[in-house]
Parts: structure tokens; sequence; C-alpha cells
């Protein structure tokens, strides 16, 4: 199958073999690039993985050349790569505010040093604070028919929770309601996943990862009194009302378009160094999309997209 056809079955029915196809054909040629500019080997995996994850959830704003999406990869694992580079050369300038002993520290020294460590990580941004907090959990072997991975996160402690497709935000309200936990999930094609999963959060939050290989399959949508078709996916149609887990544990459903403006697939871009400002214009920026219930307009609560 010529990749054309591939591309078209990627963003006409999302098609997550058809994808597999793709990052079959290209991720040699991703990785080659990256490793290029990269002084890390694991950047250059990070960096080939961030690309291939953004082509799927882009997928509608992609710019493709003669039918290939390759070009696009390589801007946008450049890009990637770069975001990389600055977090490391952040967190080398932040390693070097804290205090260093030249002895084997005591208990109250070490305890001293962490009370240290915290004020020097306070006035830090979201995006600082998060470069010493990322944990890459490695996932077992797929089993054969799986084709989506349910990442669910229960939140255990205030604090914001990022993990792939989606994040999670907790307040000492939300927990006092929910004294287990409050869980938020996100189903993600596997082709788009690789083999380990990241998670970032504040210093000092606790939370618990839950990842979860799935076979899904087309579904008819169902439709509310306004007209609104909602559910998962169905055969070649995508719902006008996505289901979702709210930041609050509740779950509900958020509007396409709202959610496609937050994750900016909707954006249109000429070329891939327009891609790159874009890209670049919307760092560190977290999107709020309202989530309601099966009716529309029901409002639960809210999913934040960062």
């Amino acid at each position: 199958m010529d990749e054309a056809e591939l591309w078209r079955r990627v963003t006409a029915d999302g098609d997550d073999r058809a994808l597999s196809a793709l990052y079959e054909r290209h991720v040699d040629r991703v990785f080659r690039h990256a490793a290029r500019l990269a002084s890390d080997r694991r950047d250059a995996e990070d960096a080939t993985a961030v690309a291939f994850f953004e082509l799927w959830r882009r997928r509608d704003a992609v710019r493709v050349v003669d039918g290939s999406p390759l070009p696009w990869l390589l801007a946008t694992t450049t890009n990637a790569l770069r975001n990389l580079q600055r977090a490391a050369a952040r967190y080398r300038r932040l390693l070097d505010t804290l205090p260093r002993a030249d002895d084997a520290a005591s208990a109250e020294e070490d305890a001293f040093a962490d009370e240290n460590a915290l004020a020097v990580l306070a006035p830090l941004g979201a995006v600082d604070r998060q470069l010493v907090t990322l944990v890459h959990l490695v996932l077992p072997p797929r089993p054969d028919r799986a084709n989506q991975l349910r990442v669910e996160v229960r939140c255990l402690t205030p604090g914001t929770f990022t993990f792939p497709g989606g994040s999670a935000t907790c307040t000492a309200a939300d927990l006092a309601a929910n004294p287990a936990g409050v869980v938020s999930w996100i189903d993600v094609p596997l082709a788009s996943v690789g083999s380990e999963v990241a998670v970032s959060a504040g210093r000092g939050e606790s939370w618990r990862l839950t990842a979860t290989f799935l076979e899904a399959e087309p579904v008819p949508l169902a439709v509310n009194d306004r007209g609104q078709t909602y559910g998962s996916s169905g055969a070649g149609e995508e719902p006008d009302l996505i289901a979702v887990v709210a930041t609050n544990g509740r779950e509900g459903y958020v509007d396409a378009d709202e959610l496609a403006d937050a994750t900016g697939s909707s954006q249109k871009v000429a070329s891939p160094d327009e891609a790159l400002r874009w890209q670049g214009e919307r760092a560190g920026q977290a999107f709020v999309v309202p989530v309601h219930l099966s009716d529309g307009v029901t409002r639960v609560g809210d999913f934040v997209v960062q």
C-alpha cells in the first residue's frame, strides 16, 4: 500500500494500523535524524516518540509533502529535541544552585538540604518543576490483539499530573470528596505510545498509574436530544461529543471541536516552519475544555489539555 493511501486512512478513518505502517516505514529515518542532532541516545529516542505521538494527535493539521508526512515528522523531531535540550539546560542550571557538601551529611543536614531544595524549586514555573519529577514507566509486552492503551492516573495528593494525551488537576476539596483518590483516564492508540509511558508531577505530589491494554471495536454512536452524537468512535465516523474523565473524576463528554482547538488538531499550517512557530507559542500553556453529560448541556467538570 502506498504512503498516500496509508495517510488517507489515518486522517479519514483514524486507522491505527495505517499509523503503525507509517511508523515502521519512517521510524528509522526519524531516529537517525534525531541522533545526528542529539548528544544523547535517550534524547533521540524521546524526540522520535514525541514526533509520532504528535503525528497522531494532530493528524488533521499535519501538512504532507507529496502524500508523505515525513518532512513534518523531521521538523517536529527537531523542535522536540530543542525543547528537550532547553529543558536539560534548565535542569543543569537548577542543579548548580543546590548546595553541595564534601562530606557525608547527617540526617539533620539531609533534612535541611531537602528544605533548601524546596525553597529553590518554589519560584520555578510549572515546566521547570516537572523537569525533576518526570517518571518513565516501561510497559510489559503487548497482547497480540490489543490496539489501545488506557492510561489511568489516580491523584493521591493535590497537584497537577501530566500523562500521554491528557492531564489531571486535583485540589484538596476534590480529595476530601474522594478520599481514595481522584481518577482521570484517557485511551490512546498503541501505535502512538511506544514502549514507555511518561508521567510528570510536582515535587512531593503522589499518584498511582494503571496502564491497561485494550482491544477496541467500533460501536454505533448514540444521539442526544440536541442531535449530537456521542460515545466512542463509530465505524468510519467521529462523535460530536467525546468521552473523557474530568479533572474532578466525573465522567462526561467534551465537544469535539472544542477539544480539537485545545489540542491544536484543528490548526492549519502552511509549512513546517509555521508549525514549529505555532507549537512554540503554545508551549507551557494549559487549555480548559468544559465536560458535560451526554445531553451536551449539564456541566460536570473540566478537561485540561497541556
